[in-house]
């Protein structure tokens, strides 16, 4: 590795570039240090010279948008960081045409989580709550329409099934749970 590094008196300060050798699938990295700390936007390049990625710190701290590419250009993936933790929406784009998207909160998944087809429309669609599944989540068919459903409760599966019209899983497996309660409160009691 080559580095080209600014100091002042004695603490890197300035522009930076990196040089990495062929083993590396990058090439050369630019970017600033404040106070010996990086700072700004890092830029991070292939071999063939197209832009690979870009982080933000502030101070040493990653915090902002990152941002990958394709060998085309094409923004392949986004991510929001706060404190050196992902934090708040990203998206994922394939070459084709299908995309993740959701939230992160203090480094684990928090929030709405979708995932689309290549056409766009709606593949799978549900919930997080501190790194977890939480709530009903739905798989969809080519069409756009439910076909499956699962409920979970911070990660632990409840029910799942088939969805059919006028079915109300969660009530099912409730009414189950309810009658099991009953008949073992009986036999406690006899």
């Amino acid at each position: 590795m080559v580095k080209y590094l600014n100091f002042k008196d004695g603490i890197l300060n300035g522009p930076f570039t990196y040089y990495y050798d062929k083993v590396y699938k990058r090439n050369k990295e630019v970017g600033f240090y404040l106070e010996g700390e990086v700072h700004g936007t890092v830029e991070t390049f292939r071999r063939d010279g197209s832009l690979w990625y870009t982080k933000n710190y502030i101070m040493g701290i990653q915090d902002g948008p990152t941002l990958m590419y394709d060998e085309n250009g094409e923004l392949v993936s986004y991510y929001n960081y706060k404190d050196d933790k992902m934090d708040g929406p990203f998206e994922k784009f394939s070459s084709d045409g299908s995309r993740v998207k959701g939230n992160y909160k203090d480094d684990k998944m928090d929030g709405p989580y979708e995932e689309f087809f290549p056409n766009g429309s709606l593949r799978e669609k549900g919930q997080y709550k501190n790194g977890k599944k939480d709530r009903r989540w739905v798989l969809y068919d080519f069409g756009g329409e439910e076909y499956y459903e699962f409920i979970y409760i911070l990660g632990e599966l409840i029910v799942s099934g088939i969805i059919e019209k006028d079915r109300d899983p969660l009530k099912e497996k409730t009414e189950e749970i309810k009658k099991n309660l009953e008949k073992n409160q009986s036999e406690v009691n006899n």
